[in-house]
């Protein structure tokens, strides 16, 4: 029940007049959530100062349908992205962490945007793409994070990402050692990818 972010690549003569709107119209009639940017291949081939968001959704591409030679085109921005980029990211990285007092330690945590969440999962990809890398591979992790999040929205029909007492009780449910086993597991999971996160933006902020 998350959203669809969708980055269309539009040159000139690229849609007959109404066809990109059809195309948007189709996805949402078929009940998907639609965040759409468009833009010419011109803004993905540099990264652009003061719009960190899509800047990190240019490293977080993926190929869908279309002109290749054109996803292609967008390469370039990984390859060389200017140094300031990797401490604007780490410092919105950071922010979000204060915002949880710098732990994973909530008894209803956020397993989306808290820290050790899937945003910390996919930051460490960001990194990486930056050229810092991580000592520790925290991709065992990433499953237990995604099947609770799945978890929480079949529950709830509705792009939910709090994990509060109730959805505890509920998705642990045949889970031996119950609710407190099956928390343990998340924490697990989320001290692994919180420590490898912290020690990625601890890293670029503490750089002269």
């Amino acid at each position: 029940y998350s959203d669809v972010d969708l980055l269309i690549l539009e040159e000139p003569n690229t849609f007959r007049e109404g066809e990109l709107g059809e195309f948007l119209m189709a996805l949402w009639d078929r009940g998907f959530r639609v965040s759409q940017s468009v833009h010419p291949v011109a803004d993905c081939k540099r990264l652009t100062p003061g719009n960190i968001e899509f800047n990190v959704s240019l490293l977080d591409r993926r190929f869908l349908m279309g002109q290749e030679k054109l996803y292609a085109a967008c390469d370039e921005v990984c390859r060389r992205p200017p140094g300031e980029f990797k401490k604007a990211l780490a410092e919105l990285i950071h922010g979000r962490h204060e915002k949880f007092q710098l732990s994973i330690q909530h008894l209803e945590p956020d397993v989306k945007e808290g820290p050790g969440g899937l945003r910390d999962w996919q930051a460490i990809g960001w990194m990486r793409k930056l050229g810092v890398e991580a000592e520790v591979d925290c991709g065992d992790c990433f499953q237990t994070l995604a099947t609770i999040r799945w978890g929480l929205h079949e529950r709830a029909k509705r792009d939910v990402n709090l994990l509060r007492f109730e959805e505890q009780d509920a998705l642990s449910e045949g889970y031996a050692g119950g609710p407190a086993e099956w928390m343990r597991e998340y924490y697990r999971a989320a001290k692994a990818v919180f420590g490898t996160c912290r020690e990625l933006v601890d890293r670029v902020l503490d750089q002269k």
